[in-house]
This record gives C-alpha cells, structure tokens and sequence, in this order.
C-alpha cells in the first residue's frame, strides 16, 4: 500500500489555535493558568514567524510531561532577595510560567527603585525571547533577557556539541516605535 502524501498546510485563525493548544495541554494534566500562558506564548511565536518555537513543540512538550521531566503544574515560588532583586524557583515547571512570573517582578521592581533584576532556577524552556522583552515594552521599560542552553554546536575544529546556542533578546522603548533585538549563536 503506498504512503498517503502529507496534507496541505492548514491555516486557523490564531484565537482558535490557543484554544487548541490550551485544551490539549489540560487534556495532558497542566493546569488551566499554565496552560493559557504557554498557549499564548507558542502562538506568540508562530504568529511572528518563529516557527522554531511555536505549535510545532507540543509534541516535544508532551513527551517531556508524561516523562516527568517537566511539571506541569508547577506554580514559581519567587524569593526576594533585595528591593530590586528577585529569584524564581520554577520547580521544574515551565519555563514560560516562571519567565512571566519573572518579568513581572522585574517590571514592578524597576517601577518603584528604576532596576528590577530577576533570575531563574529549575526551569525548562521558556521559548521565544522576544516575548519576555514584549512584557518590559508593554510596561515601558528597557529589558535584557538572556539563558542557558544545552549543548547544540559543535566548538572550532570540534565534531561534538559542546556550546549551547545561548539566546539573547533585548528591548527598549522608543518615541517612534520600540527597539527589539533577539540573537542566538
């Protein structure tokens, strides 16, 4: 029997497509808050193409749930550190959740002392940077957004993965429209 061909693509409006993936992840046992806020990001993504990092992870997502490698139910536990320092424990949760969670602080922080830091451990991935710094801009405020990675690249004259490709993004708000920059290796 030959193979069946692969379908056309299919095009949904955006709304419809958060819905999609909201249901599948409480189908998949994270919990409705979460769910909404990686819904909104993974269509975020797809929506300025960055495809990368958009729907096409969901499969991915859900092996690292029923594997257990991810929680997805986790709730950030944040510990300020100082007025304009905080730390968000995202218990092996995602890394969406605690990068809002995160921004939030920072936002809020740098609101009242004019500088809000905000690092974070125990994550998984957060995805598209470009989001995080979109949280800052909406605030009017500059941002910097950086993490780690596991090894992708070879290093000169290597044949293994040893570097990580380190994604950068920053932001700044502009009078004639904001400044956005995001950079991976």
């Amino acid at each position: 029997m030959a193979e069946p061909s692969p379908s056309p693509k299919l095009y949904i409006a955006a709304p419809d497509a958060e819905t999609f993936v909201y249901e599948v992840l409480v189908a998949n046992n994270v919990t409705a808050e979460n769910a909404r806020t990686v819904a909104r990001c993974l269509i975020a993504a797809d929506l300025r193409g960055v495809d990368t990092h958009g729907m096409n992870r969901i499969p991915s997502y859900l092996e690292r749930l029923r594997q257990g490698v991810l929680d997805g139910s986790a709730t950030p536990e944040i510990k300020q550190i100082t007025p304009v320092v905080t730390q968000v424990d995202a218990r092996n949760g995602w890394g969406f959740v605690a990068a809002d969670v995160g921004m939030a602080a920072a936002v809020e922080a740098a609101k009242i002392y004019g500088i809000g830091l905000t690092s974070i451990k125990h994550s998984n991935h957060f995805g598209m940077s470009a989001w995080i710094v979109q949280k800052a801009l909406d605030a009017n405020m500059m941002s910097l957004v950086f993490t780690n990675s596991s090894p992708a690249l070879p290093a000169w004259g290597s044949k293994e993965k040893l570097l990580g490709v380190s994604p950068i993004a920053c932001g700044a708000p502009g009078a004639e429209g904001d400044l956005q920059g995001e950079k991976t290796r």
